[in-house]
């Protein structure tokens, strides 16, 4: 990903004009950043190696503290003062490549984040729409370094320019090295690119990028999923404990999805994201966001009925996939917010907290978001549950927690930015490990209906009749492709059968529980079993 800060270099003694282009911060970081890979021209450019400093602030309010948050002067020929957290969101750690190039009145730094950082950049412009990004500016200039400097973005991207170029080029020095080689950056190249006449100018070839969009359908790469709270730890090196909440008394890898509690027996369907926000009396204070654009399905306000306590579910359609996001354990539930409510994607649904009515509380050192991306099994559960369970309460109709299965939000989040325009929230699922696979006689049930991305073609069962479905299940019952049979397909008269299991798979992933070897071969649970039951009925 690319992005563009203009900066001071050389010649800033003079008067500067600054320019104020209305151009959307996320889009324009997107659009600019193809001059990166895609409309650059094909001429050699030498580059010389420049010790520098590049860190991003997020615009906030004043902590009643005042030890968190600080207030700067944006650079412009009138400076404007902006409170910032004192905690860069950013830094050059993830700077993958910068570059001096040449634009429209002067010249400007092309920025090339690494996963992280692009991660970092994409999450904050949509949870924090309309708060301008404060840059802090710092470079070397023969022995010494020039002094730091402060410019901002916000829905817009503000140049500064100079109207003369740098008088030479920047020269690398001794604290270059020393600099860059204490982060994990890439050390990047701030010299002035030198060339002969270019066939276009920066400005025409931006158009030229901008006329391929439009021709292509337009910009299309935004990420369908952000992170809902502020905290990005997770996207810095060695982050993750500043990131997850582990289980008391265990590592921060219990706060994770997956078969990462009891030894490995028990399953997590969530993330626990720590807070990063406090009041003066310890509690959090984090703004939980929507993840993706949606409908609000389900809001639990009463936090006795259910261990996740006060909780919001959200209801999303990605790709054509329909996908649910669980948002538990919030202090509040945004005033505004009711049932059929749409929302976009970095809206505010709460506050992160520590609500829940299990008989351990919640301390405010863990307290933490707990957040699921889910597929929802049945449109029938509340009459599953009073046939299959009678007596038992179900507080929360269709959208009690045992009507969903997660997938894992690491997953998703590294797919989407590792493929960009290419991920496929339909490949994700279809692709994941196979724990075993079913047949199962029933030909008509919600799964299909709700997934019919996820079922297979099959010339012989559209000749004959389907007479039931094979389905292969992950490691947590997920249906991840379902093909349908004919009746001579399948053998036996038995509702439920299981045909395969992936031995490795299972020992690897055992707290789904959904198989046993018993008595020599493999056979489905009485878990497994009632997972089937409710997937057909």
């Amino acid at each position: 990903m690319g992005l563009y800060f203009a900066m001071r270099f050389r010649l800033f003694e003079r008067s500067m004009n600054s320019r104020l282009r209305g151009i959307n911060i996320y889009l324009g970081a997107v659009v600019l950043g193809l001059l990166l890979v895609g409309c650059k021209s094909s001429e050699a450019k030498q580059r010389e190696k420049e010790a520098s400093s590049l860190r991003l602030y997020l615009e906030t309010e004043h902590d009643t503290t005042g030890t968190k948050t600080a207030v700067v002067p944006i650079y412009r020929k009138s400076p404007m003062l902006v409170r910032i957290s004192k905690e860069p969101f950013l830094d050059e750690g993830h700077i993958e490549r910068a570059d001096v190039v040449e634009v429209v009145g002067g010249f400007a730094i092309r920025v090339k984040y690494d996963f992280r950082g692009t991660l970092v950049l994409e999450s904050a412009s949509s949870t924090y729409r309309g708060q301008r990004i404060a840059i802090y500016a710092m470079f070397t200039e023969g022995a010494g370094w020039r002094p730091p400097k402060w410019a901002a973005a916000s829905g817009t991207v503000y140049w500064f320019s100079p109207r003369t170029p740098p008088a030479r080029k920047p020269t690398a020095s001794s604290a270059a090295s020393t600099m860059w080689r204490s982060s994990s950056a890439i050390s990047p190249s701030l010299a002035k690119p030198t060339r002969k006449k270019p066939p276009m100018s920066p400005a025409a070839r931006l158009a030229l990028c901008l006329l391929n969009l439009a021709a292509a359908g337009g910009v299309a790469l935004a990420q369908p999923f952000y992170l809902p709270t502020p905290n990005r730890a997770l996207l810095q090196a060695d982050g993750e404990e500043r990131f997850f909440a582990g289980t008391v008394g265990k590592p921060w890898t219990s706060g994770t999805f997956g078969c990462v509690r009891t030894d490995g027996q028990q399953f997590h369907e969530g993330w626990d994201i720590l807070s990063v926000q406090r009041d003066t009396r310890g509690e959090p204070t984090d703004p939980v966001t929507a993840t993706a654009a949606g409908v609000v399905v389900y809001i639990n306000e009463k936090p006795g009925l259910s261990n996740f306590g006060r909780y919001v579910i959200l209801q999303h359609r990605v790709q054509g996939l329909e996908i649910y996001s669980t948002y538990a354990h919030l202090s509040a539930i945004a005033p505004d917010l009711a049932v059929g409510k749409t929302v976009r994607a970095g809206e505010r649904l709460g506050t992160l907290g520590r609500s829940t009515n299990t008989r351990q509380s919640i301390s405010k050192e863990r307290a933490h978001l707990h957040f699921e991306l889910n597929l929802r099994i049945s449109d029938r559960f509340t009459a599953w549950h009073q046939q299959h369970e009678p007596g038992q309460r179900n507080d929360h109709g269709e959208f009690n927690g045992r009507n969903f299965l997660g997938l894992d939000p690491f997953r998703v989040f590294h797919e989407q930015l590792r493929l960009r325009t290419n991920f496929s929230l339909v490949r994700l699922v279809t692709q994941q490990t196979e724990l075993c696979r079913v047949v199962v006689r029933a030909t008509d049930f919600s799964w299909l209906r709700r997934y019919p991305q996820l079922v297979a073609p099959n010339p012989k069962a559209r000749a004959e009749g389907v007479a039931g479905y094979e389905i292969a299940l992950n490691y947590h019952g997920l249906p991840i492709r379902l093909t349908p049979r004919a009746a001579s397909e399948i053998p036996g008269s038995a509702r439920f059968q299981l045909l395969s299991v992936d031995e490795a798979e299972q020992r690897a992933r055992p707290c789904g529980k959904l198989v046993q070897h018993r008595a020599g071969r493999w056979q489905l649970t009485a878990a497994g079993e009632r997972l089937l039951r409710l997937l057909t009925y």
